[in-house]
């Protein structure tokens, strides 16, 4: 509904900002953990562009969410009591790196596979929009 008022570039850009918005008022919450829930607003924003639905984007957000405060008991975007959990880890290590309090969608491991994502996400568009393109 964005692309159709503006661009995609900008509607894509916006909701990534706003999902990192909604996510400002946790606890534990840094400048790092703010820029990386942008990036996974991008790199959901270009999955469901590349795969042409949503229901990927649902599954890997609810796959992440489980897996970080049920299974291994890590804090989900600052939100530290998931409950009981199966392994119950503890983070060790630099916040820089485990993201500290918010969890790892916080720490620099995170920022880099999202970026590491992004990129993969924009080469596969760019080689989609070439073939589309060839074939007109």
């Amino acid at each position: 509904m964005l692309a159709k008022e503006s661009t995609p570039a900008v509607a894509i850009i916006l909701s990534s900002v706003i999902f990192g918005i909604f996510h400002l008022f946790s606890s534990g919450v840094t400048m790092l953990s703010f820029i990386n829930l942008i990036l996974s607003g991008l790199f959901f924003a270009g999955y469901a562009i590349v795969t042409k639905h949503i229901w990927g984007v649902c599954g890997m957000h609810f796959a992440w969410n489980v897996t970080l405060g049920n299974l291994y008991g890590f804090p989900v975007s600052g939100f530290a009591d998931n409950g009981r959990t199966l392994l119950g880890m503890n983070l060790t290590g630099p916040a820089v790196f485990t993201g500290g309090a918010f969890g790892p969608e916080g720490g620099a491991v995170t920022t880099f596979v999202l970026l590491l994502g992004v990129i993969i996400l924009a080469i596969l568009w760019c080689r989609q929009q070439a073939y589309f393109n060839s074939m007109n």
